[in-house]
């Protein structure tokens, strides 16, 4: 049986999207005959958990490695301070807290590699950390590591304070050492793909973050019917603000509409799920605010369920950004409701809506307006919105079938570290 280590700071029970990643890819790897370990972070002390998940029986605990680090000078001000420090001064090192974290993990990561030494190890969530550690291993064990790139620093660069600016920039350098050294380097869509390639002269593999389908087909048997036509949003929005992602061309569209005659009063809702008003506050005075409804960070499943009750679902593409490409429009695929993309990327959301027939990407606030009472009045009809899509072509998506992708890889570079130490064993002598 072929086995992996998987590093990832965050794992179940946390509920962030790139702990949900992980967690199904783990346990998925280990339902297809990967004798599969975990290190992560231990975040039990973290609000985003739920113990209650469906990924949390796909992997027994005994499989789970983790982590305790952030120390009480770590989670101080003081703490704060001198990570802060660090960053303007370019340090490069790492904070003080993820010092600590890369230290413990490679010293469990020692223990566990000498009891049952793995065929590859798989480091994750961020790779800003995890690649360095799967390199230090790699290196001292003679075992290849996989790095998977679900985000890039460069995605970053000339966005934010000149703090965020320093500390993408020298992500980026840190990075080339364990890129140049990985058996093999994997990303979530092509436009990364490409700037990965070009910055660091490697292959990269494309794998998608895809979608659960454990959590759609629950959420299919639970939606909640709404009396309201309903426009969702599930998730954050960029740490950069609304500069990036903003859905003023939705409230623009819809005061519009309530200027106009007959349509004064829409009784529509617009729900934010894992925002406050406080996200939004330069769009309150919109006279369609006040259709807006706020919902505080759910676990991921919950999220999902909105998802499936909606009527329209709202996506807000990174403006000017190309190949970024979320969990989130993979999960909207699953919950097969009409989705609103706002602005277009011309990039590789605009091309997986039109495969999938999906929904449509706009931008002009008329023109919004004008898809939404399109939608509207059907619903309003009918009861429901046909919503002629592909299943087919979105049924790969799923994370079952991306992670098949991922093992493929993974026996490649397991096969060929074991027929190179085959061949080092069987050489003869000069």
């Amino acid at each position: 049986m072929k086995s992996i280590l998987v590093l990832s700071k965050h794992f179940f029970p946390e509920t962030i999207v790139g702990a949900v990643r992980v967690s199904f890819t783990a346990g998925y790897l280990h339902q297809m005959g990967w004798k599969t370990t975990v290190i992560a972070a231990d975040t039990s002390n973290s609000k985003n958990t739920n113990s209650e998940t469906t990924s949390s029986n796909m992997l027994p605990e005994q499989h789970i490695h983790r982590i305790k680090y952030l120390t009480p000078l770590a989670k101080s001000w003081v703490g704060s301070l001198r990570g802060l420090t660090w960053d303007i001064m370019g340090r490069p090192e790492f904070t003080q807290a993820q010092d600590l974290l890369l230290k413990k993990m490679v010293s469990k990561a020692d223990q566990i590699i000498d009891e049952h030494k793995p065929s590859v190890i798989y480091c994750t969530t961020p790779p800003s950390i995890m690649a360095h550690i799967g390199h230090s291993l790699s290196l001292k064990h003679n075992i290849p590591f996989v790095i998977d790139m679900r985000d890039v620093p460069q995605q970053y660069i000339g966005a934010g304070n000149f703090i965020y600016k320093r500390r993408y920039r020298l992500d980026c350098k840190r990075m080339a050492i364990p890129i140049s050294a990985a058996s093999a380097v994997i990303t979530v869509s092509d436009g990364l793909r490409e700037i990965l390639h070009s910055q660091y002269g490697c292959d990269v593999h494309l794998i998608y973050n895809g979608f659960d389908h454990l959590a759609h087909e629950s959420a299919a048997m639970n939606k909640k019917n709404h009396n309201d036509f309903t426009i969702t949003y599930t998730g954050s929005l960029s740490f950069l603000g609304l500069s990036v992602r903003s859905p003023e061309p939705l409230f623009q569209a819809i005061d519009m509409l309530l200027k106009k005659q007959g349509y004064t009063n829409l009784n529509w809702k617009i729900q934010f799920v894992g925002l406050s008003p406080d996200d939004l506050k330069p769009l309150q005075h919109y006279k369609s605010f006040a259709m807006s409804e706020f919902v505080d960070r759910i676990p991921y499943e919950e999220s999902v369920l909105y998802q499936h009750s909606a009527t329209i679902l709202l996506h807000l593409t990174h403006r000017g950004r190309k190949g970024i490409m979320t969990s989130k429009i993979f999960d909207y695929l699953a919950a097969n409701r009409p989705i609103l993309t706002i602005p277009g990327d011309n990039d590789c959301v605009d091309e997986l809506l039109n495969i999938t027939g999906a929904g449509v990407s706009l931008e002009d606030p008329e023109e919004i307006a004008e898809q939404l009472m399109k939608w509207y009045l059907q619903w309003k009809e009918t009861g429901h919105i046909s919503n002629d899509v592909n299943q087919k072509e979105i049924a790969k998506y799923s994370r079952k079938n991306q992670t098949k992708k991922l093992a493929a890889i993974l026996d490649s570079v397991a096969d060929g570290n074991r027929d190179q130490n085959h061949n080092q064993n069987t050489k003869q002598p000069c």
